[in-house]
């Protein structure tokens, strides 16, 4: 009877172990190692405008999930569409970001003047909200 306690005792120490291995696994996966670092970036002499600059790295081997890439992809559209917007509708800009966390959302802050092309200068201010948060490092 001794014996047969002590195979069920060093198999439930084996399916733990592969468990937390397991576990872990995935957790790298869904938890790679995100820097953010608010960089000056313009096009010529007229356009100043504050993008973020992200580094990705998995944590360990497993390959980063495709859930975290989705929401770097919708990220990376947000900034996107207000970097061509400026480009595309205005003559020059001076725009700064800031980047927030909050409990449910990654806000993007972009604050600043735009020049039209009729060369009036105007205050620019502008908030995109991503509904998810953004597990980084983020440095404004």
């Amino acid at each position: 009877m001794k014996k047969h306690k002590k195979y069920i005792l060093i198999i439930g120490i084996i399916i733990i172990l592969i468990g937390g291995t397991g576990g872990y696994y995935v957790w790298c996966a869904y938890h790679p190692e995100i820097d953010i670092q608010v960089t000056d970036f313009g096009k010529g002499d007229e356009y100043k405008i504050q993008m973020p600059s992200i580094v990705i790295a998995p944590r360990g081997t497993p390959k980063i999930a495709s859930a975290v890439d989705v929401k770097l992809l919708q990220f990376k559209s947000q900034y996107e569409k207000i970097y061509h917007d400026i480009i595309e509708n205005y003559k020059g800009s001076d725009v700064k970001l800031a980047i927030e966390v909050t409990d449910k959302q990654t806000i993007l802050k972009y604050t600043g003047t735009v020049t039209t092309f009729e060369g009036e200068t105007i205050a620019f201010d502008r908030d995109i909200a991503c509904d998810f948060v953004l597990d980084a490092n983020i440095i404004n």
